[in-house]
This record gives C-alpha cells, structure tokens and sequence, in this order.
C-alpha cells in the first residue's frame, strides 16, 4: 500500500456478538516493512459447538507515527466452526 516502502502490516480481530454487532476481540502487533508477515500475536477463544460464531479478520497498513493513520488491506469472514474443522 506504501508507495516509497513495503507496508507494516497488522491485523484486527473482530468477533460478532448475539446481537450482531461486531467487536473488537484484539489487535497484532504490527510488523514494519513486510508483505508475508507472521505475526506472533495469537488469540484464544471459546468455541462453542452449538452456536455459530462469525469471526472477521481486518488487514490495515499502519501509516502514521501515532498508528491512528492506516490504509485498508482488506478483510477475511469466517466462523470458528469452520476453523477448528479445517485440515492442517
């Protein structure tokens, strides 16, 4: 997304509530100069057979000194049904 150099890259963790409203579960660090990041940061959640929990994944290029400033990547939807059912 950068003109002048690669982007710095993190990712924003969204899951969506029962009601749904989608909130912010956590945020990667992010990681400067890198178009293949692997982030360290990881995440836990419940999974819960029964119901169906819609997850999104937000990519952003982190472009200011104050990280407030960004340029949208793109995003993934998912749930963790499908997840905790994939191979590998």
């Amino acid at each position: 997304m950068d003109y002048m150099s690669k982007s710095d890259p993190q990712v924003n963790f969204y899951q969506k509530t029962s009601k749904g409203t989608w909130i912010l579960i956590g945020k990667t660090e992010m990681i400067k100069d890198n178009l293949n990041p692997n982030f360290a940061k990881s995440f836990i959640i419940d999974y819960v057979f029964e119901i169906r929990q819609d997850l999104k994944f937000e990519v952003i290029d982190i472009d200011g000194p104050g990280k407030n400033q960004f340029d949208y990547i793109g995003h993934c939807y998912t749930d963790v049904g499908s997840i905790v059912g994939a191979r590998n």
